[in-house]
């Protein structure tokens, strides 16, 4: 035993010196989710792309997480692609928020989420799903309560066994969910792992505690700082002391702080006792849990560790037979055999799908390959392919009652009765399969818990009392739906989402038609024809419909050759359509029959893609075009071959430009706001078509300005998104106010005004929507009848008037926040109540715009 432990060791080291060797000669490698520290974002990429330059990119082979992750990470590097952990960022920049909200706060638009909650489809290829869950956990004795963690939505609770969802950390709604430990004395302590380990979307900023059940929360003595970039992976509390728990962490070779550490004192101190590049997985021996056994990596080599002493200090197992190198590895033990454990090992550093299952009868001295074969891990429906994302989906669960029982779920869910030596596939990721039920794709985690068995995926939530034969969807109610873009018509809405396709419902509708599937991007309705909506998905894919979809891309562009695309109808003419491709613009025209298209010369004056684009309205000759760097101008796009000009802006080369916007009634007028973290500069607005310059960034945080929208109509009136909301400013302002009541501190991806509404798609809380901006009144009265919020009543709520305010109001819910602030007297009458567990403050302030 003692020279195997020694040689893979050695084997452990001398691959992690090897990453800190070699890295700048290999070729590329395959896409296994970001490793974090303190590689470039520029290098990163050229790697990856240099593996897939010459290796398949179709489902499965983790090319599609690699582009949704560059989509999503390019706005949030620094000017020479640093990458840090903007999670923290985002975060200390919205307490500041918080701290000064008194004075930078438009108070007068209230924001009301849309969903959708629930969903439907007609077409047997989408699936569809509400949005992705991470984890999960259950209350100590009440069967109805249990908690779910998404990737960038945050915390929800239900009460009722899934019938409806309420959310719990709106306050930091933007930051994903890894781990959730519920303290099985005392319910109302509960403890989040922040992050989303799997697939990336959020770097972790620490442990957060709450010990009134979720009504408030604090950082714990684990917290990641905006140069730490970590990503949590699991949350594991003591099966007897509530005051011990473990978290366990993803990083890279070269980044201190990764792998296991350790609380006695619930949360107040934590100690590192696993220094590895990554542990995936952490469970306790059942009935000892003095033994604790780990999955851990130091970068491709996975290997099982083993503590004698409540996780102080661990060793290796002897695991000779594992594979030598893999993407991921999970581990089970079985509560009424807890000599038995079961391993599975996925993917490889360069190729590879199922690397093998493996068991153990001797509490891990010994394992033995169960099976390599099906391909378990892959989206094949016999299993036969040779892909897998099993570095972003891989679980794995033992029956407690039958240690012969097993179930692993990567991109489908399979089964097996025999401890692995074979296995049934028991979900499929389409609805067409007869024997096998649709269950959303792409898991996370399984539990079993008072005799159900349950699944969590890129769809949501799922169950089963048949040990995964049928299964039940507990998603409705759920407003967490990850939005890239959105259009409206009238009340209707339509929206591409990440993971769940293209959606469309009306406002007053929660449940919404999945129209497509795949990731959804660029949408809109045709402005002379209100029957017929343009949508598309991943490598520029476009579709027409209309009753039916059609495709209608401009050019084949191969296999995923394209991620983010987008949309827009002709300003004047109704014949036209305008698409986005990697590089260029193309105009199309045409109806169900057939379209023909032309392009817009852009790319023999842009490289890299792009990021957005508007036309002018009152001279729809002219088209803005950005490309995350640079900003581009065209004033004859009805020529034959139009030509483009690299506008010269004070933020070339400092700040990547996001979003181009313009005034429907002046052309010439002009915004572009920018991604990064370089203070002061997130919004310029030039007023002669870019030829100059304002900057006018004065009371913007200093976080990522995603997006962009005017106005009709107003005084000069523009609302910018950002990772933690709306804001608003208009001529008459010489700063930015938040315009922010109700809306959770979230990610907007698009914003829309239709009539007199505001509309924002957020990035893992659905689509919201507000009135549009006013001036401060001069009286202010509250009652239940005008009060949209009840019966949630959940977030932060200002209400601001010149003179007084006068309420009757039943105010707060759960974790609610509302300021009254009038110039000389407010009256709270009969009826007035603020609900225990949510602040009030009162003052005579005034209007603070």
């Amino acid at each position: 035993m003692r020279h195997f432990l020694l040689r893979k060791l050695m084997k452990l080291i001398g691959i992690g010196l090897l990453i800190l060797l070699v890295p700048a000669i290999l070729s590329g490698q395959r896409w296994r989710g970001e490793a974090g520290g303190n590689e470039n974002y520029h290098d990163l990429v050229a790697r990856i792309e240099a593996y897939y330059a010459t290796h398949d990119k179709g489902r499965g082979s983790g090319y599609k997480q690699f582009m949704r992750w560059r989509g999503m990470m390019e706005p949030r590097v620094g000017p020479s692609g640093e990458m840090k952990n903007y999670d923290a960022l985002n975060y200390q920049a919205y307490r500041k928020i918080m701290r000064e909200r008194s004075s930078s706060r438009a108070v007068h638009g209230t924001w009301q989420d849309l969903g959708p909650t629930d969903y439907y489809t007609s077409d047997s290829y989408s699936g569809g799903g509400v949005g992705r869950v991470n984890c999960m956990a259950f209350h100590p004795s009440d069967p109805d309560i249990f908690w779910i963690g998404t990737p960038v939505g945050g915390l929800w609770k239900t009460t009722d066994d899934g019938e409806t969802w309420n959310p719990m950390t709106d306050h930091f709604a933007s930051i994903g969910i890894s781990g959730i430990v519920v303290d099985q004395t005392n319910p109302d302590v509960i403890y989040v792992l922040t992050g989303d380990g799997a697939a990336s979307n959020s770097p972790s900023i620490g442990v957060m505690k709450t010990t009134n059940g979720g009504i408030t929360w604090q950082p714990t003595g684990l917290q990641f700082g905006p140069e730490q970039r970590r990503f949590g992976y699991k949350l594991l509390g003591h099966p007897v002391n509530p005051d011990i728990l473990f978290a366990t962490f993803r990083g890279d070779a070269i980044a201190p702080g990764t792998g296991i550490y350790r609380t006695l004192n619930g949360g107040q101190t934590w100690t590192q006792v696993l220094s590895l590049n990554t542990v995936w997985d952490i469970e306790f021996r059942p009935g000892s849990p003095d033994t604790m056994y780990a999955a851990a990596s130091n970068n491709t080599s996975a290997t099982l560790m083993r503590s004698t002493d409540a996780g102080l200090t661990w060793m290796m197992d002897d695991d000779s037979d594992f594979p030598d190198t893999c993407d991921r590895m999970a581990i089970a033990i079985c509560p009424s055999v807890p000599d038995k454990i079961y391993a599975v090992f996925g993917g490889d550093f360069m190729d590879g799908a199922f690397r093998g299952f493996y068991m153990s009868t001797d509490n891990g001295q010994e394992f033995v390959m169960q099976s390599n074969t099906p391909n378990i891990l892959g989206s094949a429906m016999s299993g036969d392919d040779g892909t897998d994302q099993a570095w972003r989906d891989l679980a794995i669960i033992v029956d407690p009652d039958d240690d012969t029982k097993v179930f692993v779920a990567a991109v489908c869910a399979w089964k097996s009765e025999n401890s692995g030596a074979s296995w049934q596939r028991e979900t499929w990721w389409r609805r067409d399969d007869p024997l096998n039920p649709y269950v959303h794709a792409d898991f996370q985690n399984l539990y079993f818990q008072n005799g159900w068995l349950y699944a969590n995926n890129d769809g949501g939530i799922y169950r089963s009392d048949n040990f995964g034969h049928s299964w039940q969807e507990l998603t409705n109610g759920l407003s967490i739906m990850q939005f890239y873009e959105i259009d409206i018509l009238n009340d209707e809405y339509i929206g591409g989402t990440q993971d769940n396709g293209t959606n469309g419902s009306n406002v007053s509708n929660p449940q919404a038609h999945n129209l497509w599937g795949g990731d959804g991007f660029g949408c809109t309705w045709h402005t002379g024809d209100n029957s017929i909506q343009y949508i598309s998905t991943q490598n520029a894919v476009y579709r027409r419909q209309f009753g039916t979809s059609i495709p209608i891309s401009p050019i084949d562009l191969g296999d995923n050759d394209f991620w983010f695309t987008q949309i827009e109808m002709h300003t004047t003419n109704p014949d036209y359509v305008f698409v986005s491709t990697f590089n260029e613009i193309y105009r199309g025209n045409g109806d169900a029959f057939g379209f023909s298209w032309d392009s817009l010369r852009l790319s023999d004056f842009m490289g890299g893609g792009v990021t957005n684009f508007v036309q002018g309205v009152s001279n729809p000759d002219v088209m803005y075009a950005c490309n995350g760097t640079n900003v581009y101008r065209c004033n004859d796009i009805s020529a034959t071959s139009p030509t483009w000009s690299l506008l010269s802006t004070p933020f070339n080369g400092i700040a990547g430009a996001r979003d181009v916007e313009t005034d429907p009634a002046a052309a010439e007028k002009l915004w572009v706001c920018l991604g990064g973290y370089v203070d002061t500069m997130k919004v310029f607005f030039s007023p002669d078509s870019g030829l100059t310059w304002v900057n006018i960034s004065d009371g913007l945080p200093n976080v990522p300005m995603i997006c962009l929208v005017y106005e009709p109509g107003s005084n000069d009136g523009i609302y910018v998104g950002t990772e933690i909301g709306v804001f608003y400013r208009n001529a008459a302002m010489s700063s930015w106010i938040y315009f922010g009541n109700l809306l959770p501190n979230t990610r907007i991806e698009d914003l829309e005004i239709f009539g007199n509404y505001i509309y924002a798609g957020t990035f893992g809380r659905g689509i919201w929507r507000s009135e549009t901006y006013t001036s401060c009144p001069y009286n202010l009265v509250l009652t239940p009848g005008n009060d949209l919020s009840n019966p949630l009543s959940i977030g932060t709520q200002h209400y601001h008037a010149e003179n007084n305010i006068t309420s009757t109001r039943l105010m707060g819910g759960n974790m609610a926040e509302i300021f009254y602030s009038a110039g000389n007297y407010i009256d709270m009458l009969e009826g007035f109540w603020s609900k225990q567990g949510n602040f009030l403050e009162v003052q005579v302030d005034g209007c603070p715009d």
